[in-house]
């Protein structure tokens, strides 16, 4: 999957059916914006192909309160947690 010249790449996350104690997991997708993903999408196989210190480069984990809002993202490859300032 390579960019082309000129165009915008972006990611979108998708729900895994992970969740527990008030968080749930989420995986990117990377691609061009605005392409067509074709009958098969084959950004889908790039998912944990970019790994950093044995994490995945693509997973993102959110903490939900009982309202089912966002309250903070962690980012295993990052090991950072990013908490909402509102």
């Amino acid at each position: 999957m390579g960019a082309e010249l000129g165009r915008d790449v972006g990611a979108w996350l998708y729900p895994t059916t992970l969740s527990a104690g008030g968080r749930v997991a989420f995986r990117a997708v990377y691609g061009i914006v605005g392409g067509l993903a074709g009958e098969v999408c084959v950004s889908w196989g790039a998912v944990d192909a970019l790994r950093y210190g044995g994490n995945p480069a693509d997973l993102f984990i959110f903490k939900v309160g009982d309202n089912g809002r966002a309250l903070a993202v962690k980012t295993p490859v990052l090991k950072k947690i990013l908490r909402r300032g509102d």
